[in-house]
């Protein structure tokens, strides 16, 4: 089925994550060829765009050259404890400031995609791979101003979070005026602490949950079917999060589908 004209997808990666996300454009164009997607690469250089756009054509490309530390300097979140009362420093277990700028960047990425045009919007991780036709996704994301995973999750456990609960990994995103002030404030309270920060890794949690007590929006929670990280058959969409995209023998077999067309892209 075609997908929503008005529609796009948008995902960031950086060097380490390249690979990743060249398994997630054609398994999108597998299952989704007429979707659009918008791909932001943090300091690759513009010789890989050829390579990226014959695994879909419907690729649009931002090359960002901003320059941070990419060297892990400290733990994702100072605050991280168990029932102990002991740190315990989950993976990764140290992030970079490259590492917390790709993650906050994203919500610059939602707002230039709406500023394009863009009605919808769903970001997702690098680590994602589409299994089947996603018109559910948008018919989901378009009766709502945010739609997102809003579980009670073992990180905000982990972290003691006081408002437990956003899963930022996979964000859908109805245009409005009212949703464009919200991600206006989003960007504002990460880039008040930006990714030096010894929180740069988890501000997004408390920047959605601080806009969100600001302002009314119209909230939904997202189905796993379309952030599904137990790898489940009949999900629309899989996430190789944390360390699933290395260790689960599922999650490779979903990759070794593209592995030839993603080799020739590699050869040139």
């Amino acid at each position: 089925m075609k997908e929503l004209s008005n529609s796009i997808i948008t995902v960031t990666a950086d060097e380490k994550y390249l690979e990743h996300v060249k398994g997630l454009i054609y398994s999108l164009d597998q299952t989704n060829p007429w979707q659009k997607i918008h791909v932001c690469l943090i300091r690759i250089s513009q010789s890989i765009d050829r390579d990226i756009k014959k695994l879909h054509k419907h690729t649009v490309i931002q090359h960002d050259d901003s320059i941070y530390d990419d060297r892990p300097n400290r733990p994702p979140d100072p605050r991280a404890v168990w029932a102990d009362g002991k740190l315990h420093i989950p993976h990764p277990r140290l992030v970079s400031d490259k590492m917390c700028y790709c993650v906050q960047v994203k919500y610059s990425h939602i707002s230039t995609c709406m500023r394009d045009g863009a009605q919808l919007v769903y970001a997702v991780d690098a680590d994602t791979l589409f299994r089947k036709d996603i018109t559910p996704l948008w018919e989901a994301i378009a009766q709502h101003d945010i739609t997102i995973m809003d579980n009670i999750t073992e990180d905000s456990i982990k972290y003691n979070r006081k408002r437990a609960g956003w899963k930022e990994g996979a964000i859908g995103v109805r245009k409005s005026p009212n949703i464009k002030k919200f991600f206006n404030r989003v960007e504002s309270i990460i880039n008040d602490y930006g990714p030096t920060h010894e929180l740069g890794w988890v501000i997004e949690d408390r920047a959605l949950s601080m806009a969100f007590s600001e302002m009314k929006i119209d909230r939904a929670h997202l189905d796993p079917t379309f952030k599904c990280e137990d790898l489940k058959k009949s999900s629309h969409i899989w996430s190789g999060c944390g360390k699933t995209k290395y260790k689960s023998s599922k999650y490779k077999k979903e990759v070794k589908k593209y592995e030839t067309r993603l080799g020739n892209t590699n050869n040139g």
